[in-house]
């Protein structure tokens, strides 16, 4: 996906809720809303002529399934649904193709603009983690499976309290290592398995490694 541009909702985030909020409110993982209530068809008919403007493709409706897709999409709108059950729908929409030309782009922008809304408190190389996440669900990219998308939302949406001796990867995975000191500025220091050096992170930086990928 190489257009990086979120798309916005004609009123607020379509949830109140944000990550990594404490007590009893649920994230946005667990949350059932209608995400999808502010997004009317023209708003993604408007999308998609933009993403199609940009990459001087036609922009026009699928004549075999863009009205039963509105009006499947007018339906899907007052339904409360989980984040991940939303992101199922827009997989499911891209896949019947109700404009001309880059309705995965479509959809999946949708998805992106979703997770920014949803997850703005997160650190933002997080943030951008799940956007990319979700959009290569929604377009159907084979790296990134239902599995793979819940797994990969939960870790980045989690912000874990590390111990000295706890085994961490960098967000991308590409190094592990092991906590070695916690500084009193909420920072901590860990030994990379892969250069053998002391580095100094941030909690929202890693995440919790078991050595599997």
């Amino acid at each position: 996906m190489s257009h990086e541009t979120s798309p916005r909702p004609r009123q607020s985030s379509p949830s109140g809720r944000r990550a990594g909020d404490g007590g009893s409110e649920q994230s946005p993982l667990q949350a059932r809303t209608r995400f999808l209530e502010n997004w009317d068809w023209t708003s993604l008919t408007n999308l998609n002529r933009r993403l199609c403007e940009g990459r001087g493709a036609q922009h026009g409706p699928n004549s075999e399934s863009h009205e039963a897709c509105r009006q499947a999409w007018e339906e899907l709108q007052k339904k409360e649904l989980t984040l991940l059950e939303v992101f199922a729908q827009l997989r499911r929409f891209h896949r019947l193709a109700p404009f001309l030309f880059f309705n995965g782009n479509t959809f999946a922008e949708l998805g992106r603009g979703l997770t920014h809304a949803l997850f703005a408190d997160v650190a933002t190389l997080r943030r951008k983690l799940i956007a990319s996440l979700a959009a290569h669900y929604i377009a159907g990219l084979p790296d990134v499976d239902e599995t793979i998308l819940t797994k990969g939302l939960q870790d980045l949406a989690r912000i874990e309290q590390f111990s000295v001796g706890d085994t961490v990867a960098t967000l991308k995975r590409t190094l592990t290592g092991k906590i070695t000191r916690l500084n009193d500025d909420g920072t901590l220091v860990w030994k990379c398995d892969q250069t053998g050096a002391l580095m100094t992170a941030t909690p929202q930086s890693l995440i919790p490694w078991s050595g599997s990928r």
